[in-house]
């Protein structure tokens, strides 16, 4: 009896995973394999659930896999979260190019003073808004020197202004009284590679709680403000550390529509929906509530047979008898147990 109740139990899990085929198993779905079951690899809610959100898990050896960027916040402000094609977070650092200091999240070219220190012994070296500025002071014999790069030098003889123009795209070169004077650059201006500015920067412009999706840039040494993301069909992805990115059409996985029996995900490319692969489990149960007869094994069929009252004669013309031989009073008593079977 108790083997008989155990054998049912299977009908029934045959059964329920023969429901799970048939509503995960039709022509649209390609699951034989299996990007279904690996350690760590992130979920999705399927349509007709209320689940949407994602697990991120471990692929080893410090692998941390996702399936949007939000499972990819590493705590740091200096770095982006980002959440690749394949499936595996990375933090590429945030700040690279000619802004290449971070500070606290923000880019630039410096964060201190210290990284600012040129070669002049005249210069105030300061770092102000991320950008490193050198504003000339006064040498000890101003009538007769003036600051450079390299330090005071000694203001030089001429007779036009032509005769004191220097390497300096920064100055105003004139002569004054037969002696070159070169003036720096005005108040809130900055020395750039083209000249004075208000700005030479991104970083010039930028400010605590700037919209990272409509970022402050300098235009031709103007500050003012842009959009981030402008091509077609592209989102502004607002992601944790106060940066941003440019997805296609979603930005996380709830922005992609839910498909019967699919993981949904937001890639950098767009959303993608994944079959999940159907587990692989006991044969499915036929009409009457028996698995099929070609994959029953001889003892299985004859516990079905029992419980259908169909007696217990049929095993197969080709397997051995491999009953042990038993003495003719054991014989009597298992012939009666098997005549009246327990209730």
């Amino acid at each position: 009896m108790k083997t008989e109740r155990l054998w049912l139990r299977a009908l029934g899990v045959t059964f329920i995973a023969g429901l799970v085929a048939a509503a995960c198993g039709g022509t649209g779905f390609s699951g034989g394999g299996g990007d279904g079951g690996t350690a760590g690899e992130a979920g999705q809610g399927t349509s007709g659930t209320a689940a949407t959100g994602a697990i991120a898990g471990t692929g080893g050896g410090g692998t941390v896999l996702c399936t949007d960027a939000s499972e990819c916040d590493d705590q740091k402000p200096c770095t982006l979260d980002v959440c690749n094609a394949t499936g595996v977070c990375e933090h590429p650092d945030k700040c690279t190019g000619d802004t290449p200091a971070c500070c606290g999240g923000v880019c630039g070219q410096c964060c201190s003073p210290e990284e600012c220190m040129d070669a002049s012994d005249c210069t105030d070296d300061d770092c102000f808004g991320g950008f490193c500025s050198h504003t000339p002071t006064p040498c000890p014999n101003p009538d007769l020197q003036y600051c450079s790069e390299t330090g005071c030098k000694d203001r030089e003889q001429c007779s036009v202004d032509g005769d004191c123009v220097d390497p300096s795209p920064c100055t105003t070169d004139i002569c004054q009284n037969g002696l070159c004077a070169h003036d720096a650059c005005g108040e809130n201006l900055n020395c750039c590679a083209d000249g004075c500015a208000a700005c030479c920067s991104d970083s010039q412009c930028a400010a605590a709680g700037d919209d990272p999706c409509n970022p402050a840039v300098c235009n031709d040494g103007v500050c003012g403000h842009e959009e981030l993301c402008q091509g077609t069909g592209q989102l502004c992805c607002e992601r944790a550390g106060g940066s941003a990115d440019c997805g296609v059409g979603c930005c996380t996985n709830a922005d992609c529509q839910d498909v019967l029996c699919t993981r949904k995900l937001c890639t950098p490319t767009g959303c993608r929906n994944d079959p999940i692969p159907v587990p692989r489990g006991p044969p499915a149960a036929t009409q009457s509530g028996t698995a099929p007869s070609a994959r029953r094994s001889p003892s299985a069929r004859a516990w079905i047979d029992r419980a259908a009252g169909v007696p217990h004669t049929h095993w197969p013309a080709n397997r051995p008898n491999r009953r042990k031989s038993v003495a003719p009073a054991d014989s009597a008593r298992r012939g009666a147990r098997e005549s009246n079977p327990p209730a």
